[in-house]
């Protein structure tokens, strides 16, 4: 009889004997479980082979229960953890995870799939509008797909757009939408300060506007290069559209105005001063008075103040 009860003792010691003591299965008195169920191994540090087998179902999502500690130790025994220790636990809590997928996200999901309906390369050249706040909702996040992007109409003449969300929570589908505008839009230049009449466009005298793609005619600068460097025709005020109309050569002699008379022939140059008879731009022809000898020569702007006679004109008599 002892020695039965000798080798009774020993058999059950075997599963301790390869055992370290601190890798017992000890029960957590807080457990977070991602899954429709909680497992041996969310409940036991420790749990070894038998972490997978599965005690109790979780909450619903968001949610948290708590469950009698002597509850989860007898249906792990039950389950083969038959050596686990719960650490002097009264009760254990339960909770159940949630994934929160906000706004951005929501926005994140949309925008690369509008970007290709909408024909567009640059994130910069859609602008982006929603009605109303995005919701911030609250997913399941052991599912394969939290929050799906289930259908996105697009229509580029009206910019409009509806998106359809689902989320799968606990066997079902809920649905959610969102709308807004995208509309496709470019850079054009205005002007950043009020610029007079006949001032000559600098770049710091520009800044970069977006505006629908829709508004722009066919003059409509947005190139900065075709401006920089010309004279204004009229006044403008700040942050006016700005049409290839609006600008002009800047004028290199005015009307009344002193230049230098330059004439060149069998290599022999001369200089005299002259008086326009007009306003004029580079590579204009204009008569010029020879205030020397008072006469009247026909000559060509070749830059600001500056004009040339040809050899056809005649000589330049400077007296």
């Amino acid at each position: 009889m002892m020695r039965t009860l000798i080798l009774t003792a020993l058999v059950a010691a075997l599963p301790l004997a390869g055992m370290h003591a601190g890798e017992r299965p000890t029960l957590r008195g807080n457990v977070t479980a991602t899954h429709d169920v909680v497992t041996i191994g969310d409940f036991f540090d420790h749990a070894g082979s038998h972490a997978e087998r599965v005690l109790f179902r979780t909450p619903d999502l968001g949610r948290t229960g708590t469950v009698p500690a002597i509850d989860v130790l007898n249906r792990a025994r039950a389950a083969g953890l038959v050596h686990a220790d719960i650490a002097g636990l009264r009760q254990v809590i339960v909770h159940r995870a949630t994934l929160t997928v906000g706004p951005d996200k929501l926005k994140e999901m949309i925008r690369a799939p509008l970007l290709e309906r909408a024909g567009v390369d640059e994130p910069q050249d859609l602008k982006i509008s929603y009605d109303g706040q995005l919701p911030t909702v609250t997913a399941d996040p052991s599912a394969r797909e939290p929050v799906k992007l289930a259908r996105l109409a697009y229509s580029a003449p009206i910019g409009r757009f509806d998106a359809l969300f689902t989320m799968p929570i606990q066997g079902l589908d809920l649905v959610f939408s969102v709308s807004g505008t995208a509309v496709r839009t470019v850079e054009i230049m205005t002007l950043a300060h009020r610029v007079a009449r006949g001032a000559t466009a600098t770049a710091h005298d520009l800044q970069i506007f977006r505006v629908p793609r829709t508004s722009l005619r066919d003059d409509t600068v947005t190139d900065p290069d075709r401006i920089v460097g010309m004279a204004l025709r009229r006044s403008r005020t700040s942050c006016s559209f700005l049409m290839a109309d609006d600008f002009e050569e800047p004028l290199a002699v005015e009307r009344r105005g002193k230049m230098i008379i330059t004439y060149k022939v069998s290599g022999l140059t001369l200089t005299v001063q002259g008086q326009a008879m007009a306003d004029a731009v580079t590579s204009d022809v204009i008569d010029v008075l020879n205030i020397q000898s008072q006469r009247t020569i026909q000559t060509v702007v070749t830059g600001p103040g500056r004009v040339s006679v040809q050899p056809r004109t005649g000589a330049l008599r400077t007296s």
